[in-house]
C-alpha cells in the first residue's frame, strides 16, 4: 500500500499540496519528528467516525507541527464530532506537567472551528492552527506553527480522541515519534519505531531490573473496539506491546505493528485494540477466554515477557447500571442534585452509588450515593460508564 500521503492524491489535490509544502518548509539542519498509525475498523454502521490512520510531522527548526488523519468513510450532514491530537514532549520544563501541546478540530463539513493549546505559551501569543478537508471529506489536515516549541523534542503522538460532547467515537493509542535528519517528509515516514520512546514525561524508566506487572484476570470491551485493563504491580514505566490470543492460539486482539502501550505505577488503566473477529465473538456469546501477553522493554532495554488468561466480557450499557450498585472507576465523579447545573460534590474512585433511573436522554443517571455524599444524586452517565 502507498504511503499515506501519495493515498490522499485522488481524494484532495489542497491536502497533497499542503503536505508537500510541509515536506519543503524546513532547512536541511533541522531535525524533524515523524511517525504513523492505523486503526482497525470498528464503525461499521459510522464510518465517518472511525478512525483508519493518523500521521504526525514536527519540525523542530520552526516549531511547525502538522497532523493529518484519514477515516473510513465521507462524513454526511449529521456527521459532528471533534479530534484530539497531541504531542508527547518532556523537554519544555516544568509547565509540560499541564499537558503536552494539543490540537482540537471538527472534522465534517457542518461545522469547522479549530483550535490549539500549549501549557507554556504566553495568553496572548497562542497561534491560531488551520484546517483543511479532502474534497470527499475522508481526510483532515491540521497545521499550526508555535515558535515556543522550537528546538523541542517529541516522542510520541499522545493517544488521539474522537468525541462531542462527552460522547466517545474512536480512540486511538499513542505511537512513537522518529527523528530524522534534514528536510521533513511529510506525516506518514516514521520508519522503525522505538518501542516505549513516549511512555512517562521523561521516558521510560532506565534501569538493570525488569519491567514486571500484574495482569487482569477480567477485562472490557469497550464501544470504540478497544479492551480495558487495570494493570497493577507495575514497578517501572516501561513500553509494552500487547498480544490478546484465543485458545487454540488464534491472536484476536493487541498492539498493531508500529504501535504500543505503557505500563506507568502512576496509572493503572490501559487498553489494545480487538480485531472484527475478537469483537464478533465477545458480542455473539457475552464473553472471550483469552491469554494476555505483555512483552514489556525498559529505557535502558530490559525486557520481560508476563502473561496471563483472562476473559473479555462486554461494557455496560446505560440501561444496564439501573438496580445495579455501581463503583466509581474514574478519580472524580461529579454529583449534581440537578441534571445540567452546577455540580455540588464527588465520588471518588472506589466509593459506589445505585443507579434508580436515568435522564430522557440517558446523559444523566440518579441514584443513591455511599460514603461521604449519603444521599440521592445525579451523575454524568458516561464518566460512571467508563469506570464501569
Amino acid at each position: 500500500m502507498p504511503p499515506f500521503p501519495y493515498r490522499m492524491q485522488q481524494a484532495g489535490k489542497a491536502l497533497v499540496l499542503a503536505l508537500a509544502f510541509a515536506a519543503s518548509a524546513s532547512s536541511a539542519s533541522a531535525t524533524v519528528f515523524t511517525g504513523s498509525t492505523t486503526d482497525p475498523a470498528d464503525r461499521p454502521t459510522d464510518p465517518a467516525r472511525d478512525i483508519k490512520q493518523i500521521s504526525t510531522s514536527f519540525d523542530n527548526a520552526s516549531g511547525r507541527w502538522v497532523g493529518a488523519v484519514e477515516f473510513y468513510g465521507s462524513p454526511t450532514p449529521s456527521t459532528i464530532a471533534k479530534v484530539y491530537l497531541g504531542l508527547i514532549e518532556s523537554s519544555l520544563g516544568t509547565c509540560v506537567n499541564l499537558g503536552g501541546p494539543g490540537i482540537r478540530a471538527d472534522i465534517g463539513t457542518q461545522q469547522t472551528s479549530v483550535g490549539y493549546a500549549q501549557p507554556c505559551s504566553k495568553p496572548t501569543n497562542v497561534p491560531v492552527p488551520t484546517r483543511s478537508l479532502s474534497s470527499d471529506g475522508r481526510q483532515l489536515l491540521v497545521d499550526v506553527t508555535d515558535p515556543d516549541l522550537i528546538g523541542t523534542t517529541p516522542t510520541a503522538s499522545s493517544a488521539t480522541r474522537l468525541s462531542q460532547d462527552n460522547e466517545y467515537y474512536d480512540e486511538v493509542p499513542r505511537f512513537p515519534l522518529r527523528a530524522t535528519g534534514g528536510p521533513a517528509q511529510g506525516p506518514g515516514s516514521a520508519g522503525a519505531v522505538t518501542i516505549g520512546a513516549g511512555c512517562g514525561e521523561n521516558g521510560p524508566t532506565k534501569s538493570e531490573e525488569k519491567p514486571t506487572a500484574r495482569l487482569p484476570s477480567t477485562m472490557v470491551l469497550r464501544y470504540t473496539g478497544s479492551v480495558r485493563m487495570r494493570v497493577t504491580g507495575t514497578n517501572q514505566i516501561a513500553g509494552a506491546t500487547v498480544r490478546l490470543i484465543q485458545r487454540g492460539g488464534r491472536k484476536v486482539g493487541g498492539t498493531a505493528s508500529g504501535t504500543y502501550t505503557c505500563i506507568d505505577p502512576a496509572y493503572k488503566t490501559t487498553g489494545a485494540p480487538l480485531t472484527d473477529y475478537g469483537r464478533r465473538l465477545v458480542r455473539r456469546h457475552g464473553s472471550l477466554q483469552v491469554t494476555v501477553v505483555f512483552h514489556l522493554i525498559n529505557g535502558s532495554g530490559v525486557t520481560n515477557t508476563i502473561e496471563r488468561k483472562a476473559t473479555i466480557r462486554l461494557e455496560l450499557t446505560a440501561a444496564d447500571l439501573i438496580g445495579r450498585r455501581t463503583t466509581v472507576g474514574v478519580t472524580q465523579l461529579l454529583t449534581y442534585d440537578d441534571p445540567a447545573k452546577s455540580y455540588t460534590g464527588s465520588l471518588q474512585r472506589g466509593q459506589s452509588i445505585k443507579i434508580s433511573r436515568l435522564s430522557r436522554t440517558k446523559t444523566y443517571a440518579y441514584g443513591f450515593a455511599y460514603g461521604k455524599v449519603d444521599k440521592a444524586v445525579w451523575v454524568r452517565t458516561s464518566r460512571l460508564l467508563t469506570g464501569s
